[in-house]
């Protein structure tokens, strides 16, 4: 876990022994930006832990790297910063798309989400601004942003609201179609929110508080169906959006699916061991941080993944158990640095066959 403040210019690490269970926390390093930024505010991480982004008290986005995935202690700056003092005079909250492109960064001066291209992924310097999206109705001083792995729901926090602002993009990541729903109150625990991150699933959200210094942990309800019987769209109607996390029972049901996402679900870096487990989702990350033997889990008909394999600092290798490969031949993970390698899984129920494409920069 990660947090910084504007009184001290330090990115802080902190460990957890039980994943994403914040009171398992212990504080692990720092790192200082006080050469760039003397009152840091918001920070974001690359999905492979390799870059970070820093803003706070300037009109300016500052890019660092990481030697090692995810350790700040490893960070060095990239001589490489972004002004956006022509929309912005400070900027308090900075996101991107998972694909590097795409910027989003919100200030206290100014009622808008802006929105910059980049022409080389993941470099600030390359960003040009594209568009704005006013949140006058809602906020009028910003301090943070975050976005939905999938671009269609939007999260901005600032000192007006009892908590975070929710937002439907109807076109993912396109700032322009975003429409305000509503704000989730969470004013018993703090005046107002500095910081919001939300776990992959979807399950749980995390909030910074500005006056108490503290993390708020907070579980989104599981929904759990049962629908048994003929059932009909006059019986069943869902227009609204629906997260099912729970137990799904349905028998003698025929229904059409519009609109359909997907999650994609991190499962964390590799270490040398890593279990992959189902219940994480059809399309799954990993940053690898060392030599790794993944344990597959049981072959049940049907199923199948997705896995993106980060390469971290690269020169590591990955093995899966009881996976067949064309050809009877595991890959070879890329070794170099930052790089993709996706592999494709399927079960007929005794085995699991895999299928791979590599070396995506």
């Amino acid at each position: 876990m990660y947090a910084l403040g504007s009184n001290s210019d330090n990115v802080n690490e902190y460990n957890l022994s039980t994943a994403w269970v914040v009171s398992s926390a212990v504080y692990s390093a720092a790192f200082s930006v006080f050469s760039q930024e003397g009152a840091p505010q918001g920070m974001f991480f690359r999905a492979d832990g390799l870059k970070m982004y820093i803003v706070g008290g300037v009109d300016s986005v500052f890019q660092y790297t990481l030697s090692t995935p995810w350790s700040v202690a490893t960070a060095s700056y990239d001589s490489i910063s972004f002004s956006v003092t022509a929309q912005e005079t400070t900027v308090h909250g900075v996101f991107f798309k998972p694909n590097g492109l795409s910027m989003y960064v919100v200030g206290p001066t100014n009622d808008f989400v802006l929105q910059y291209t980049l022409s080389t992924a993941w470099s600030v310097s390359s960003a040009t601004y594209l568009q704005s999206f006013s949140i006058a109705g809602q906020e009028n001083t910003s301090r943070a942003l975050f976005f939905t792995g999938d671009g269609s729901r939007m999260f901005v926090c600032g000192t007006a609201s009892v908590g975070p602002n929710v937002y439907n993009l109807s076109t993912p990541w396109d700032i322009s179609t975003a429409a305000f729903v509503n704000v989730l109150n969470v004013s018993s625990q703090d005046t107002f929110i500095a910081g919001i991150y939300i776990k992959p699933d979807g399950t749980k959200m995390y909030t910074l508080g500005n006056s108490s210094d503290v993390v708020y942990q907070y579980t989104v309800p599981s929904i759990d169906i049962q629908l048994t019987g003929p059932t009909s769209a006059a019986a069943l109607d869902v227009q609204q959006d629906l997260n099912v996390y729970g137990k799904t029972t349905v028998a003698n049901l025929t229904a059409s699916l519009q609109n359909y996402k997907e999650t994609v679900v991190s499962i964390g870096n590799s270490s040398t061991t890593k279990t992959i487990s189902l219940t994480n989702g059809n399309v799954q990350t990993c940053t690898l941080t060392g030599n790794c033997v993944f344990t597959m889990p049981t072959a049940v008909a049907g199923k199948s993944f997705l896995l993106f394999l980060y390469t971290g600092a690269g020169s590591f290798t990955a093995s899966f158990t009881s996976v067949k490969f064309p050809g009877g031949s595991a890959p070879t993970i890329s070794t170099t640095a930052s790089r993709t390698d996706l592999l494709s899984f399927v079960s007929d129920g005794t085995s699991w066959y895999g299928s791979y494409v590599q070396n995506y920069s």
